[in-house]
């Protein structure tokens, strides 16, 4: 509390007989017994009182490599984890090459997916249930929204108690069809997911996606879509990319550097609705004489799922695009009715 002067303080805590400590000029701390008291705001003494209110230092993993994942620092993840680190019932569908989700047929789960809660997904490349990850940028999404938290292994997700659901889209040289990129996010839509992520983007609108884009939005998702690595050439509706050009249907996400500037690749315009950073690879604004990418666990090789798990040093608006896909999830554990 504040009191008025010196006179006032000695015949409050008189009064009260309180234990005192004085935090500074007029602010005093006073430990009050529990029982009924008078209201201290209203004493004539006193401008003002407020409850001493705990304060925490914000969560910081054990986790080997997040000290370099510079962009969890700069959007202040460490603390929103002190309110969430999500819950397993809101979903988010990374809808780009699959996810490393399991061992078998082939392919290896993702270590640090390891303690990661996964849903079905599909495969519409390959027409199937298996949303395998054989090119690798699904897994380095999935690691962005919700790898292992205090494993004392490699980085940390910013959402890693949600629900993950693989949907394949890309094949193992990271193109997709238009139709299977539908096809994906009406999955997603019809099968409980919450959150959207489309790490995916053409230079060419296609009205297929945007039919599937509103049908999810009308469906109560929430559809995040990386704005797209071309500098906002011209002719993009807005400056964005395909699907991130569905205006209000979707997060158009740009992609920041190092320097919060926006990164030399990322589209822009008019169309975009908010920036995360996305690395640049080609500097070294720290001087740590490492390029300056998003540090992320997916595979040694692209392409290659039997090459191993690697810290893999990415850059993109798509990178971007997941750590707000993130986000929106840990809103959505808050506030499940946003």
């Amino acid at each position: 509390m504040k009191v008025r002067d010196e006179d006032a303080a000695r015949r409050l805590t008189t009064r009260l007989d309180a234990k005192v400590v004085r935090v500074g000029g007029n602010i005093l701390a006073l430990e009050v017994p529990p029982a009924p008291h008078t209201d201290l705001s209203s004493l004539p003494e006193v401008d003002w009182v407020e409850e001493d209110m705990v304060f925490r230092a914000a969560s910081r993993p054990n986790d080997p490599d997040f000290p370099l994942q510079w962009n969890l620092t700069r959007i202040g993840v460490p603390e929103a984890w002190e309110r969430t680190r999500g819950e397993p019932s809101v979903v988010v569908a990374v809808v780009d090459s699959g996810i490393a989700y399991r061992d078998g047929d082939g392919f290896l789960r993702a270590p640090d997916l390891a303690e990661a809660l996964f849903v079905p997904g599909y495969d519409f490349v390959h027409g199937d249930p298996f949303p395998d990850d054989d090119h690798g940028h699904g897994t380095l999404m999935a690691s962005i929204i919700a790898s292992g938290f205090n494993n004392r292994f490699r980085g940390a997700g910013i959402a890693p108690r949600v629900a993950l659901m693989p949907v394949k889209v890309l094949d193992s040289t990271g193109k997709g069809y238009a139709s299977w990129v539908a096809s994906g996010i009406l999955y997603a839509a019809d099968h409980g997911a919450q959150v959207i992520c489309l790490g995916v983007a053409s230079p060419r609108h296609s009205e297929t996606v945007a039919e599937a884009v509103r049908y999810a939005y009308q469906r109560g998702c929430i559809l995040v879509a990386a704005a797209g690595n071309e500098g906002s050439e011209p002719g993009y509706p807005g400056g964005m990319a395909c699907p991130a050009d569905e205006e209000e249907y979707v997060l158009a996400v740009g992609a920041t550097d190092m320097r919060d500037a926006r990164a030399h690749y990322s589209n822009y315009g008019s169309g975009l609705d908010v920036v995360a950073p996305g690395g640049d690879l080609t500097r070294d604004d720290d001087r740590d004489g490492r390029m300056d990418g998003v540090p992320q666990e997916t595979y040694r090789l692209p392409g290659n799922p039997q090459s191993g798990f690697i810290l893999y040093w990415g850059e993109g608006t798509s990178l971007a695009a997941a750590q707000v896909a993130a986000i929106c999830a840990l809103l959505a554990s808050l506030h499940p009715k946003l």
